[in-house]
């Protein structure tokens, strides 16, 4: 038997000790004698799993369990009992350093009469190994005083290790194992902090000609490249340095030096290491990088900014092919035109200076949509009233919204008032349909598909007359966390339809995989089909293969009735552009709709489409 002589005390303190007549077989109902309650009692606590020992207020042990023993890493009971614990097997941290016996807080509740719970402390084997334990100590009194203290544990290197890996899960890119753009966020904000004073430098890199291995040999071989271009990163920057993939094929890092000409031959070596053939199985695959530079503390001290002064290098060095930059003058001043415009922004989205205009969408079947109504639904498109400068086209002013804060704000006032729209037009038309923008920054958000779902039901619009547009780079930005929201908008019901379809990486392989209802083709494959046989062979060819895998086709862009005409040729769902209708207010497509619009055309709306 592995337990000493049990000891007979009542663990509840108000129960005053033992049981009055003192045999504690009557005090357990039980029919035993005493030395048969003690043998039941030491194989009870043999068989149990968590490992259960007895100490005294000073730390001395006085009985133990089966598994006490073992996970401690002995070979009696002898071992321990009458030893003292604290100093056996609790008496260090994990890293080695001392624990002294008065912060035990084992020790520290039982001797307060109270019950304690810890699991973020160690205990040491025998062997001098430790492992992360998880343990209850209890306070056994007689008489209302504190008799000893019942400790009972348990081993958990498995919940530890699982917790671990949880964790770096967390903080890492699933494709490259390198830092996610939340944690490196998180690691830069503490580095600002931190190092207040310290100058280093940030630098964000794109690859350049990634796109187009992308697009031409397809994701698998685009995500061999990635996964290369990162351990390369790593080699060359050294374990140390705070490497994170900041999405799609863009990388950032932190230099411990604001030394531009040190941070510049880092920054060489690495350029020369990603232009480095790619051997990817059978196929070598080239390609270069951009790389853009920005200072702490010299070009901003918040971490945000910094990333956009980077940014604005970065992108500067890849329009004039000069694989590096730093942040200049030039840069500087374009920085300081958003930032103003941001605040003007902020303002705008508060006093409500932000409206809808709408572009209509029509069926181009010959017979037109059911019912003989051509007209399928419309385009919400955003456009700025500034007091000052009057209307201001989205060109202007949506780039700043989707790199600033105000991207979730503003896409969810868009959403409702489209979504509001399409609501009051059902009484001209019911079932015409509502079409919106959504951001690459909106699939990274978790509470954007309850939003949608919010407004759908506030409004009391039915979710299959929303559809929502979204490019393919977008989804690329982070093609696991946008396929859930994706997933999401379309438990929903919500319609989704790739925009901008022809102009990013146009994987018909990576297509299929996407919960989407239609593609909606660029303009620049509309313009030309007029004047260029292999260009209306690639729309043809596009709108079969769309045809093919279930979708619908949108053409934009339409500005002829020839182009219109082609395209009605070719079985092309949908169309939208200048030649049909601009995009116009609300008011005027309620009256466009009903088909009453006689006098001129209202500001952007461009002239009323006529029907064949």
């Amino acid at each position: 038997m592995l337990v000493s002589t049990f000891p007979q005390f009542s663990s509840d303190p108000a129960a005053g000790g033992a049981a009055q007549d003192g045999h504690p077989a009557r005090y357990h109902g039980l029919n035993l004698g005493a030395e048969e309650y003690e043998s039941l009692v030491a194989r009870l606590m043999d068989t149990m799993v968590e490992a259960i020992c007895g100490l005294e207020e000073s730390g001395r042990c006085i009985f133990v369990n089966r598994a006490c023993v073992q996970l401690l890493g002995y070979d009696h009971p002898s071992q321990l009992i009458g030893r003292d614990f604290h100093r056996l097997a609790h008496g260090r941290h994990e890293d080695g350093r001392p624990y002294p016996r008065e912060a035990c807080r084992m020790r520290q509740r039982a001797s307060a009469g109270e019950v304690a719970h810890v699991d973020d402390e160690v205990l040491w084997r025998r062997d001098g190994t430790c492992f992360p334990v998880e343990y209850w100590s209890y306070p056994i009194l007689r008489d209302g005083k504190l008799a000893f203290f019942l400790v009972t544990f348990l081993d958990i290197s498995e919940r530890r290790a699982q917790q671990r890996a949880l964790a770096y899960q967390a903080t890492r890119d699933s494709l490259t194992g390198l830092l996610n753009r939340g944690e490196f966020l998180r690691r830069l904000d503490e580095r600002a902090h931190a190092c207040a004073t310290a100058p280093w430098t940030l630098v964000i890199s794109n690859l350049d000609g990634f796109k187009e291995v992308n697009s031409v040999l397809g994701q698998d071989v685009g995500d061999q490249v990635l996964r290369e271009a990162a351990r390369r990163f790593q080699a060359v920057l050294g374990d140390d340095c705070p490497l994170a993939r900041w999405g799609g094929d863009e990388f950032v890092f932190v230099l411990a030096t604001a030394d531009v000409d040190r941070v510049a031959g880092q920054v060489r070596g690495l350029l020369a290491a990603i232009r480095e053939p790619f051997q990817l199985n059978e196929l070598q695959v080239r390609i270069s990088s951009s790389f853009g530079l920005a200072l702490y503390p010299d070009h901003a001290r918040d971490p945000d900014e910094l990333i956009r002064c980077a940014d604005a290098a970065m992108r500067r060095a890849k329009r004039d092919g000069l694989g590096l930059a730093v942040l200049g003058a030039q840069d500087r001043e374009h920085m300081r035109h958003r930032v103003l415009l941001r605040g003007e922004l902020r303002t705008a989205l508060v006093q409500g200076q932000f409206l809808l205009h709408l572009q209509p969408k029509i069926a181009l079947g010959r017979g037109g949509a059911a019912g003989g109504r051509p007209v399928v639904g419309f385009e919400a498109l955003a456009r700025w009233r500034h007091p000052s400068h009057g209307l201001i086209s989205p060109a202007r002013f949506i780039p700043t919204i989707e790199v600033s804060d105000l991207i979730h704000p503003f896409t969810h006032w868009v959403a409702d008032q489209a979504v509001a729209c399409c609501a009051r037009l059902q009484a001209i038309q019911p079932g015409v349909s509502m079409a919106a923008n959504v951001s690459a920054r909106n699939l990274l958000d978790a509470g954007f598909a309850r939003q949608i779902g919010d407004a759908l039901e506030r409004h009391g619009v039915a979710p299959g007359l929303l559809e929502l547009e979204v490019t393919e780079s977008a989804i690329m930005a982070d093609p696991v966390r946008a396929l859930e929201i994706l997933h999401e908008l379309r438990a929903l019901g919500v319609r989704l339809s790739v925009d901008d379809f022809g102009t990013g990486y146009s994987s018909f392989a990576y297509l299929n995989r996407l919960p989407v209802d239609a593609l909606k083709l660029d303009r620049s494959f509309i313009t030309p089909i007029e004047t260029s046989a292999s260009m209306r062979l690639i729309v043809r060819s596009i709108i079969e293969m769309g045809h093919a895998l279930g979708l619908n086709v949108i053409a934009e862009g339409i500005e002829t009735p020839e182009a219109l005409e082609l395209l009605r040729d070719m079985d092309c769902d949908v169309g939208q552009g200048y030649l049909i209708s601009r995009p116009m207010p609300e008011d005027a497509a309620r009256a466009w709709l009903r088909g009453v619009f006689t006098g001129g055309p209202p500001e952007d709306s461009g002239t009323a489409w006529r029907k064949p």
